[in-house]
Formats: structure tokens, sequence, C-alpha cells
């Protein structure tokens, strides 16, 4: 039950040829250049099989033309596990699973990828495949070339993470990593390739990328999880799109009446920020498919703060176990932010993809093993004074508290600050007990008021931060 392939564009172009079985990759539509996704079609509805859980290369077998790849190369990808929070005795937490991709062999979700395209690569008979990559696609790429035993070619820009600079190097890739940011490196990567022969494997531009990331969604279908909301963080945003992707295909079957809304986390660290950013590509970004999946799915894009995202890589480790890189933090991050909404609703299901660990990522380690402040200094100190001013302002309002709004309203006329972390501080402290739910006013808002608790800790803080 092989499900031949239908090359489309988000333009409605659509080409019909079987050009994966040559050496000819295409990426973009030669109609209007822009770049291509893999679609499925199946003669029989497929749901028996996708009802019943499967290894990986069994999905990917299903969804490919058969005797595409004639050569698998695998070092037991996918079927990472999908667990319930731990904190699910609380009601806020008790439908919240996360999707542990750091159980992949190089410790991220490219692994599926890499999986596909190298075996699709040693089928077809290159030596040397090509990619371009922020880390994550680059050491999975070098790990499984050097399982098949071909040379993996992988070009980045200056900033690339030291752990994924030395998994790519450990496991043999050739790096160039000299270029002042990713679209330059894929440039090059791209002409390189097409110059000295060889497979290009760089996820933007070899739609197999997309297919084989599909099956993330497959797996929490057969763990037998229907997700509201899919949490997930976005660079480029093909990972989004795929995993829409899959989702999409499973309510085509009749396996689910609904897609989840996808909900895309993006970082928008400064100048001085301690993490590394997600980048976008321009000439080859998938943001346009992405933006298909966030409006067909009626979900919405989430700009995550450094300092939320420092938070979330400590909270997330102490409370779920789980060592996430910042890029992988930030899905933890938006839901964290979304909890603080007076709209969340409890009673929905959601799922949160861990994409990469955080071994991969020293400056964090650094930062949890106190080796160097994370977040900085100033990022600590300004917590601090947030957290002054809105215990200030509930301490002078007295007994008739106020709402999350208009604590906001106040605050801002002190120092600068947004909404969402006022909304975040305002949970942290009800947890510590320093704040309290007051009941709701008029409207239905939630009004907080501060504990004799929260006054002896406002003291302690005035006093702190004149020291600091």
């Amino acid at each position: 039950m092989n499900s031949p392939f239908s090359f489309k564009c988000i333009n409605g172009h659509e080409i019909i040829e079987d050009i994966f079985h040559g050496s000819n990759i295409i990426y973009e539509c030669p109609e209007c250049e822009e770049l291509i996704y893999i679609d499925n079609s199946f003669s029989v509805n497929p749901a028996p099989f996708f009802k019943i859980k499967h290894s990986f290369w069994e999905y990917i077998k299903e969804i490919i033309p058969e005797g595409l790849i004639q050569k698998i190369v695998t070092i037991n990808e996918g079927n990472t596990p999908l667990f319930q929070s731990r904190k699910k005795e609380l009601l806020e937490w008790n439908n919240v699973y996360f999707k542990d991709e750091t159980q992949n062999p190089t410790k991220s979700y490219r692994d599926r990828a890499a999986s596909v395209l190298v075996s699709h690569a040693a089928s077809i008979g290159f030596k040397t495949i090509f990619s371009a990559s922020m880390g994550n696609m680059g050491a999975s790429i070098s790990a499984y070339a050097a399982s098949a035993g071909l040379v993996s070619r992988i070009f980045s820009e200056k900033e690339i993470d030291i752990g994924k600079k030395a998994q790519i190097l450990t496991f043999g890739g050739i790096l160039s990593d000299d270029f002042q940011d990713i679209d330059a490196a894929m440039e090059n990567c791209l002409n390189t390739q097409i110059e000295e022969g060889g497979y290009q494997a760089t996820a933007e531009l070899n739609p197999l990328a997309l297919l084989a990331q599909k099956t993330i969604s497959y797996e929490i279908y057969a763990d037998e999880i229907i997700p509201d909301e899919i949490y997930v963080s976005i660079g480029n945003g093909g990972t989004l799109f795929s995993i829409w992707q899959g989702f999409n295909d499973l309510k085509e079957w009749g396996l689910i009446s609904e897609v989840p809304k996808m909900m895309g986390a993006s970082m928008m660290a400064g100048p001085d920020s301690k993490v590394s950013t997600l980048k976008k590509s321009g000439k080859y970004s998938q943001r346009k498919l992405m933006d298909i999946a966030i409006k067909e799915s009626r979900g919405s894009v989430i700009e995550m703060a450094d300092e939320e995202i420092g938070t979330a890589i400590s909270t997330l480790a102490r409370a779920e176990a789980l060592f996430a890189e910042p890029a992988a933090a930030a899905a933890y991050a938006a839901l964290l932010r979304q909890q603080c909404d007076e709209n969340y609703e409890n009673d929905k299901i959601r799922v949160v993809i861990i994409t990469g660990s955080g071994l991969k990522a020293p400056s964090v380690i650094n930062a949890l093993t106190r080796n160097e402040p994370y977040p900085s200094e100033r990022t600590f100190q300004n917590k601090l004074n947030l957290r002054v001013q809105i215990l200030e302002k509930l301490s002078q309002i007295g007994d008739d508290g106020l709402h999350g709004y208009g604590i906001y309203a106040l605050v801002k006329n002190e120092m600068k600050c947004s909404k969402q972390a006022i909304y975040l501080h305002l949970k942290q402290l009800e947890e510590k007990m320093f704040i309290q739910n007051a009941g709701k006013d008029e409207q239905g808002r939630k009004i907080f008021r501060i504990t004799p608790n929260g006054k002896e800790v406002l003291d302690l803080l005035k006093k702190l931060v004149l020291l600091l």
C-alpha cells in the first residue's frame, strides 16, 4: 500500500514526476520558484495501518513509493517517548504531554530526516552528502553518513553551537563554518553540490525531510493521544508544517475529527542574549508553508523573550526531568505563557515537542552548573525589580486587590515590561503563596491580593535590589 508522490507548491502548482528515483533533487517549483512539499495519495484508505503503532521505517515504507529506497541506513531513530507531565496532579498540567525527541541517536528530531535522506542518497549511489545547517541537521547527517560509509560536507555560520560543532567533527563531517549567516551557508552549499556533484541533504532543499518529520504526528496518534494543541519551536517553519501535515493526513483518513492548533514558539533574544536564536533563512525560508499550517489549524506564533526561555530551561529540567536546548525549551516557555492567560482551558490536551537536548548547548550547561550567570546579572536584577513592583502595587492597593491587566498598567509606568511577563510573574508569585486569588471582578477577571508572606518577601526583595 505504498503512496505515490505529488509535488506541490503554495501557489497550487503540481508536479507529478517520479524524479526522486534519479539524482535530480527538486526543491522549488519550476513555475514560480517557491519551495515545494510532498503530498501523499493512496488508492486505498490506509487508516487501518495507522491505527497501530509501528517503527519509524515501517511508517516511511508506507508513505514513499515502492523501490525509492533500496538501502536503509538506520541507527534506531524515531519511536520516541510521549509522556504525561509529571505535575499531572495539578489541574492545569493534567492534560499536558511531552514528545521527547532528545531520545533520538544524536539527541534531536533531525535524525528522522537524516535517516531518510542518507538512505535515499545511498540507494541511488551517491558517495558525498551536502547539508547546510545551524547544527542539529548537520550533526544528524554526519552521523548517518558515517554509518553508511559516505562523506558528509556540512556548511554552517560562524555562530554554530560548540556542542553541535563537536558532534559534526566527531562523526567525521567536513565542516565549513566561516559563513556570515545561514543564508550564505545554504547558498554556498547548494552551489558547491551542483558544481562538484553529490546529494543535497539540506532540510529546506529536500522535501523528503518534511516527509520524514510527519512521523512525529503518526507516533503521537498511535500512543492514543489526540491533541487540541501542539507546541513546537520554529525557525524556518518547516518542522511545524510537517507535523501539521501529518495530523492533516490523519484527519483525511478519518482517524481524527480535527487537526490540533499549531502553536509556534519563536525566539526574540536580543544582542546580549545568552541563548542562540532560531534563525530564519531568507531565500529558502519555509515560513510560507508554516503560515498555511498556522492559518488552517487556527493556531498562532508566540514570541518568547530571553528571560522566559532561560526560566523554561531550568523549570523543564527540574519539573519534568527533561534537559532541553534553548530552541526546544521555547516551546515549553510558550505553554507557560499560555497558562498565564485568563482564558486558558485546563481540559484541552496539549503536546509539547522537545526537539533537541541541552547537551548540545554548553552555555546552558555552564549556566545550570553556575559556571557563568544565566540569565545575566542584569536580567536577574530586572526580574527582582519587576517582582518588587508587582508586590509593591498590590501592597499599596490593600485588601481590594487588582486584576492582572490593572497591575500591568501600573507597573509599566515605573519600568519597561510586557503584559506577558507580568502574568508569568503573577503565576509564579501565586504558586509560592506570596499573592493569592481574591475572586473575580464584574468582568470575570481574576483578582490578586498580597499575602502576609508576600509582604515579608517584599521587604527582603527591596533590600536585595539595593544591594545589587
